[in-house]
């Protein structure tokens, strides 16, 4: 007589203990995450996190207890990866010894900071102000005409 593999007939629901932990979890890394993510938006996230679980973990779990110990530590897991996503910025010194936020980031944010720092020290105060306005959500259109108008001074300090 042959052994047939045990089929595990658990289905986790969303409503419930999941959607209260997932509310509080959320609720914890909020502060770290709000310049970039709205709240709802990381519920919506850890919903997907929700999802995946379920469908990874659909017939190979038999119990509450194990699927909420393994949907905790990939939505922790994924939330923490969104905070190192996000990495503070250091302070960098340039030029004149003023002090300018530098993203842990590379390519083009790089080769920006490395011209910031060869620029006079007024060019280097609008430019850092016109990078701190594009976090901030300052148009395009403004942020081009000064753009625009940098690079017309630029010109004259050469």
């Amino acid at each position: 007589m042959s052994a047939r593999p045990k089929i595990l007939n658990f289905i986790p629901r969303w409503t419930g203990p999941i959607e209260g932990y997932t509310i509080n979890l959320v609720r914890r890394y909020y502060p770290q995450l709000a310049a970039e993510h709205e709240f709802e938006d990381l519920l919506q996230e850890a919903y997907i996190k929700y999802l995946v679980c379920a469908r990874r973990y659909k017939g190979k779990v038999d119990n509450g207890a194990w699927f909420m110990a393994l949907y905790k530590r990939a939505l922790s897991n994924h939330l923490h990866s969104l905070l190192l996503r996000h990495a503070r910025y250091k302070l960098l010194e340039y030029g004149d010894g003023a002090q300018l936020p530098e993203p842990s980031v590379n390519g083009e944010v790089a080769e920006v900071l490395q011209i910031l720092t060869t620029l006079p020290s007024e060019l280097a105060e609008v430019m850092t102000a016109v990078m701190a306005g594009a976090r901030k959500g300052v148009s395009l259109k403004k942020i081009q005409e000064l753009r625009a108008f940098i690079l017309a001074g630029g010109a004259s300090h050469a």
